[in-house]
């Protein structure tokens, strides 16, 4: 599968930057808040239902320590009071572009009541979240699984004039 590099900023967090490859024949838009940057498998090849990449660059909440393992423990809180059937499949620390990250899959249950399963990469720039993830059907899990570990092993995380807070 061919790629692009995509070189993506968030308005909110001038000064970081998140490069990653993304498959080459999927549709792209850039986000304006905390989702900076969204990818989606085009139609022709999803079928009913397209895989999604979306990039999220946000300064952590006031109060909330610039540690992982407390950004882990409350996104799980969050994830777990804000989706009710979700089923925890992977939840482990990861290297990310040569820094502490943690890796979460999850399976739920869209609006639709159709079943995705979620793969997460996120690591902390300073103060700055960035989280990598990727949306698909079950069923093309150990696709997706590979897909996954292709764009997230591609992730470079930058800092310009002292982003760094």
């Amino acid at each position: 599968m061919s790629t692009t590099r995509e070189i993506i900023t968030a308005p909110a967090v001038p000064g970081i930057t998140l490069e990653i490859d993304v498959p080459e024949s999927w549709d792209r838009h850039t986000g304006q808040e905390t989702a900076a940057f969204v990818a989606a498998m085009p139609p022709a090849e999803a079928g009913p239902f397209a895989d999604t990449l979306v990039v999220g660059i946000e300064r952590l909440p006031e109060g909330l320590p610039a540690h992982l393992e407390a950004v882990r423990a409350s996104s799980l809180v969050q994830l777990h009071a804000a989706v009710p059937d979700l089923h925890l499949v992977d939840d482990r620390p990861v290297v990310l572009d040569g820094r502490e990250g943690h890796l979460r899959a999850l399976v739920q249950s869209t609006e639709q009541e159709i079943s995705v399963i979620v793969r997460q990469v996120f690591a902390l720039h300073g103060d700055v979240l960035v989280t990598i993830a990727l949306t698909s059907l079950p069923f093309r899990d150990r696709e997706a699984s590979q897909l996954a570990d292709r764009i997230f092993s591609t992730a470079r995380i930058t800092a310009q004039n002292g982003a760094d807070r």
